[in-house]
């Protein structure tokens, strides 16, 4: 199958796409290391390793209540005192105030995804290829805004970016069809015009519910466009 050549407009996910997340995950662990002993104390290796093991079980915890939550803002707040609980009782560092812990989990965030690294190959000469040839790009991801800033200027790509869309941009998690009808309309885009790529075969069908075309990155699906990267499908979209 080949992309419908219509939808010039794309909306494109970035963890599983654009950036690799098994190594994504290790440059958080170094780079926890770096940042928090700056703020808390501790060793960089006893960050490391508290990251490590706190990360999964709060994460998973989290998502799988994910629909219940009634905002972005919600679960963001959530999220970053419990991931930063958690590596402060593995450590046997005291929990700051919640204001300060707010603080410091988001430049935590700042800090790291501006230095991660961990983009697919030939991912950031698609992206640029697409943004030349005159495509409009989007993000529709599940990471906050001010994450993918970093990731992708970490990437030399972000000026190929116009809305970042971040659940926060939209204040709804990247949950149902309903993250992509407010991006849509954020955008001021008519999904007919749109094209969704994602690695998930349930987003796919949401993006698709919302009136998109969906490309999946990874293993062929059944009734689902898919790609076995970015790069590839950049070059069958631009022939």
């Amino acid at each position: 199958m080949s992309p419908q050549p219509v939808a010039r407009i794309l909306f494109i996910d970035d963890g599983g796409v654009m950036n690799d997340n098994s190594i994504r995950v290790l440059e958080w662990q170094r780079l926890v290391g770096e940042f928090m002993p700056t703020r808390l104390g501790g060793r960089p290796d006893q960050w490391s390793e508290a990251n490590r093991i706190a990360f999964p079980p709060v994460s998973d915890a989290l998502f799988a209540r994910i629909e219940t939550f009634p905002s972005h803002t919600v679960f963001q707040r959530e999220y970053d005192l419990a991931w930063l609980r958690s590596m402060c009782e593995h450590i046997g560092i005291s929990l700051p105030p919640e204001a300060e812990a707010l603080a410091i989990a988001r430049e935590a965030s700042l800090y790291i995804t501006a230095r991660a690294r961990s983009a697919y190959p030939g991912a950031a000469g698609a992206i640029r290829a697409l943004h030349d040839a005159g495509y409009e790009l989007h993000t529709a991801s599940g990471e906050a805004s001010w994450e993918l800033d970093g990731y992708l200027a970490g990437m030399g790509v972000r000026d190929c970016f116009q809305h970042l869309f971040g659940p926060d941009m939209v204040d709804v998690m990247k949950a149902g069809p309903e993250y992509y009808r407010r991006a849509f309309a954020r955008a001021s885009v008519d999904p007919a015009n749109a094209l969704v790529i994602d690695d998930s075969e349930q987003v796919c069908a949401w993006a698709r519910e919302a009136g998109a075309a969906v490309v999946r990155i990874g293993v062929p699906v059944d009734g689902i466009e898919c790609a076995a990267s970015l790069a590839g499908l950049a070059d069958r979209i631009l022939g």
